[in-house]
């Protein structure tokens, strides 16, 4: 990796820049869901609308990914952090955002983590929200 802090600019819509140290690290707490039901995505839209607001406008956000395994009923979302200190004092307002998600998927067990995350490359925005429409 160089020594150059990795940017990543979105495709115009916005000026928001996606930058890490000069290691190349984002701090990431994920959330796993356990759910009854793959949500509908009138509720993964409630998700996005309502509850990433609140995380997305705190000091060292850097993004967030929704995975959701259809099979096994399970969502895991990350959040990525510029810092640890970031993610420690984000922890609140994202513990309550990840319970909002919780009772909208109607989730029955609910685990968190947090991870050093290590890439070469960021991946590019999400723009597009009809991926995944059924």
């Amino acid at each position: 990796m160089d020594d150059q802090a990795h940017d990543r600019t979105d495709d115009g819509d916005n000026d928001d820049t996606v930058a890490t140290d000069a290691s190349g690290v984002l701090y990431a707490r994920t959330w796993r869901l356990q759910v009854d039901a793959a949500p509908d995505r009138e509720a993964i839209d409630m998700m996005l609308d309502l509850l990433l607001p609140e995380v997305a406008a705190l000091p060292g956000y850097r993004g967030a990914t929704m995975l959701m395994d259809r099979g096994s009923h399970e969502l895991c979302a990350t959040v990525y952090w510029a810092s640890l200190e970031e993610l420690e004092a984000s922890r609140t307002r994202e513990t309550n955002a990840a319970t909002g998600a919780f009772v909208i998927a109607a989730g029955n067990r609910m685990v968190t983590g947090v991870h050093d995350v290590v890439f070469n490359v960021p991946a590019p925005a999400m723009a597009n929200r009809s991926l995944g429409r059924d």
